[in-house]
């Protein structure tokens, strides 16, 4: 475990090494830092680095430059890097996978480069990235890059109120997840239909799925993220259907996951928050929310962007202009565990979800 943690450590520094670099812009993808290969050189021999690349990384500097972008435009969107330099990073190893002729990474990087530009609201750019990316899809390829673009059409076809055919998306790529016996597919193709439902205003049904999901978790974990992600869906869905007792017993059950995985929406802990009767801390956590949009560390999605709207105006009835500008303005300083202490501190003992 301990040489797994070295070898994740060291993973982890090359590639902010040479992808955020000072002089990362003007190295060629041929020609990265010395420094930047001989840190290549340690993650390759660290025990157990063999399984995480191929001997191209050893042979060919420009391989493991191109490596490293595509794994750090990766990056959730909450997370350090901005969504613009999560897309930077994305067409470089876009480019650079075109001219090294790897279709299955130039697929990865694609997906990424259709992933970021639809958070930052290039549509077609995003369209085009993923059609490409689709196209380069093989017979002999695993059921994931097919369930990539499905999900990704399955969004546009509800951006464009075409819910049958979404629908019918997310059910295909369940059962390609569910064939290749992928769980953590499964999970996350589960969890985006259970979004769509709650789109769609079928809350009751949503949430029965997702409790359903949630106890199939207990017994086949996935990783923080995977359950950070359902939990959250969880608390959004109950507190805007009003069944907020249910809603504060899953943020309880979701807080011990939320202070180990800050990639977690605030919008749900915003609208708990005003619901539980404390309209400073929601207000505050909508302040946060607001800051990491405008900074471009997320992006808008349609549900949430509907309760964090509906928060708020709830929040104007019981506020002064005064006092709901001045709470909104100091959350913006507010970490995610800053968020997780607030929701603590509200949360009544004693709820009871609907898994109980």
């Amino acid at each position: 475990m301990i040489a797994f943690n070295l070898t994740r450590t060291l993973c982890a520094a090359a590639i902010t090494f040479i992808a955020f670099a000072p002089d990362t812009r003007a190295q060629t993808a041929a020609q990265p830092s010395a420094a930047a290969v001989a840190l290549a050189r340690d993650v390759v021999e660290a025990k157990g680095a063999l399984n995480m690349f191929d001997g191209e990384m050893l042979l060919r500097p420009a391989a493991y430059y191109n490596y490293s972008s595509r794994a750090m435009a990766a990056v959730n969107m909450q997370g350090p890097r901005t969504l613009a330099e999560l897309l930077e990073a994305a067409q470089r190893a876009t480019a650079a996978y075109r001219r090294l002729r790897r279709p299955r990474r130039l697929f990865s990087a694609l997906r990424l480069v259709a992933v970021w530009s639809l958070m930052a609201g290039d549509f077609a750019v995003a369209h085009a990235a993923i059609d490409e990316a689709a196209a380069l899809i093989e017979p002999d390829w695993a059921a994931e890059p097919r369930i990539n673009v499905l999900r990704f059409r399955a969004w546009s076809s509800r951006r464009a109120g075409a819910h049958d055919a979404a629908a019918a998306m997310y059910r295909e790529a369940l059962r390609l997840s569910r064939v290749a016996g992928d769980w953590r597919l499964e999970v996350i193709n589960r969890g985006q239909a259970c979004d769509h439902l709650w789109e769609l205003g079928r809350h009751d049904e949503a949430a029965h799925q997702l409790a359903e999901l949630l106890d199939l978790l207990d017994r086949q974990p996935v990783s923080d993220y995977e359950r950070v992600d359902t939990l959250s869906l969880q608390i959004g869905v109950l507190g805007e259907c009003g069944r907020i007792d249910e809603a504060a017993a899953a943020a309880r059950e979701a807080l011990p996951v939320m202070r180990r995985m800050p990639k977690f929406r605030f919008e749900p802990c915003a609208q708990l928050l005003w619901r539980l009767g404390r309209p400073e801390a929601a207000a505050r956590v909508l302040g946060a929310q607001a800051a990491r949009e405008r900074s471009g560390r997320d992006g808008r999605q349609v549900n949430e962007a509907r309760i964090a709207a509906t928060t708020l105006e709830g929040l104007r009835t019981v506020l002064p202009r005064e006092r709901l500008d001045a709470e909104m303005a100091l959350g913006e300083d507010l970490t995610w565990l800053d968020v997780c202490a607030l929701l603590a501190n509200a949360l009544p003992e004693g709820s009871i979800s609907e898994r109980e």
